[in-house]
């Protein structure tokens, strides 16, 4: 038997208890009540030694061995008061047998999480940043502040516009990977299993660059950057609502996580921007 049934913890919010895993050394989970937390490592706690109630003449000094009772022995109950095996019968037969219940397995913090969170709200975020991006480059790009997309002509056919929508959102979900990569080992953070959290982080991604796309639009200086900068501002909002809202990452976890992507898509911009 091992570490994985023999120690259990205790959930602090809501007291559910969880059997320990070895995946679970040193990271956090959550649980159903939202509850987030580190679970003990059986591996570091001291082992406690339990006393031995049935050795009467080891270490158990002379004095105690005295004065310990004899052992009772049960007495025999007489034949005479035993009941009839038909009265047993008739008294079973008034109380029906029941079924055993199966043991329900128990919920794993680790793997816990909803479609709606996992699946649906990305894949909803992916197309609408996909949607907003192409309906910014087939409508406003020849705006003369359209200074997001650089020196990037209208595309004549939508297809166009959709490839080259595709390709940006390519470039933006890989750089936030990797920012958030980085942020998961300088933090050591958990973001879930590697293809639930790259589809969230891609969402968020895309639908930050959709948004961002239409904000810069409205700034109509041929030699200003206002707009830039007020896009930039809304990407980090968008970056941190998204993270709170589909990963389970404490406030404090949250700020570093953001600022760390986004120094890294800051970095990777300027270049892409030179090149």
């Amino acid at each position: 038997m091992g570490l994985e049934t023999e120690h259990r913890f205790l959930c602090p919010g809501c007291g559910a208890s969880f059997g320990w895993k070895p995946q679970y050394a040193g990271r956090k989970i959550r649980c159903k009540c939202g509850q987030v937390f580190v679970p003990p490592d059986p591996a570091s706690a001291a082992p406690v030694e339990e006393p031995d109630l049935y050795n009467v003449e080891g270490d158990a000094p002379a004095a105690a061995r005295m004065a310990m009772p004899p052992p009772l022995r049960a007495a025999s109950a007489p034949t005479s008061a035993s009941p009839a095996p038909d009265a047993l019968s008739s008294v079973a037969a008034l109380y029906p047998g029941r079924r055993a219940r199966p043991v329900a397995e128990e919920p794993d913090p680790a793997r816990e999480g909803s479609n709606l969170k996992d699946l649906y709200v990305p894949l909803a975020l992916l197309v609408l940043g996909l949607g907003l991006r192409v309906a910014q480059l087939l409508v406003a790009n020849n705006n003369r502040a359209s200074k997001w997309g650089g020196d990037v002509d209208t595309p004549g056919d939508p297809r166009k516009a959709v490839l080259l929508a595709v390709f940006q959102m390519i470039i933006s979900g890989g750089v936030l990977i990797a920012g958030a990569t980085l942020a998961a080992v300088i933090l050591n953070l958990n973001f879930g299993s590697i293809g639930k959290a790259a589809l969230k982080l891609c969402a968020i991604a895309v639908f930050a660059t959709g948004v961002a796309s239409w904000v810069a639009v409205f700034d109509q200086g041929r030699y200003s950057v206002t707009g830039l900068m007020v896009a930039l501002h809304i990407v980090v909002i968008i970056y941190w609502v998204g993270f709170v809202y589909l990963f389970a990452l404490e406030m404090q976890e949250t700020l570093l996580a953001v600022a760390i992507i986004f120094l890294l898509q800051a970095a990777a911009t300027c270049a892409l921007w030179r090149a």
